[in-house]
């Protein structure tokens, strides 16, 4: 919670003004609202079905800590008048380039199950 807390103080430091609908920003907060709403559901799951204490324990913690980064991220979509759906494909702002992925460039855009 506090990375992404920090995050987000980074984002505002680093990029004081509304990011655009189709910015590294929004699309890095829309895939990572599904990406964590994923582990929710596997860590609900396995909660679910073990009867280990300690897991149980694990999967509620996972739950809990990734849907409250889901609330965040979906306040700062909010903050910035932006739509919470994605205006295209998932993952599509990681092929804006190294311009804005400093060091990433194609082979990060390219990576496997980013649609690419």
């Amino acid at each position: 919670m506090l990375t992404l807390a920090l995050s987000g103080l980074g984002l505002r430091l680093w990029y004081p003004g509304r990011p655009g609908d189709m910015s590294v920003e929004a699309g890095f907060a829309r895939d990572m609202q599904a990406h964590h709403a994923q582990v929710v559901q596997l860590a609900l799951i396995i909660r679910d079905r073990t009867t280990d204490r300690e897991v149980r324990t694990l999967a509620y913690d996972l739950a809990t800590t990734q849907q409250q980064q889901i609330g965040q991220m979906y306040a700062w979509l909010d903050m910035w008048g932006l739509s919470q759906a994605a205006p295209g494909p998932r993952m599509a702002w990681m092929r804006q380039g190294p311009q804005n992925m400093p060091g990433m460039g194609q082979q990060f855009a390219q990576m496997p199950g980013s649609g690419a």
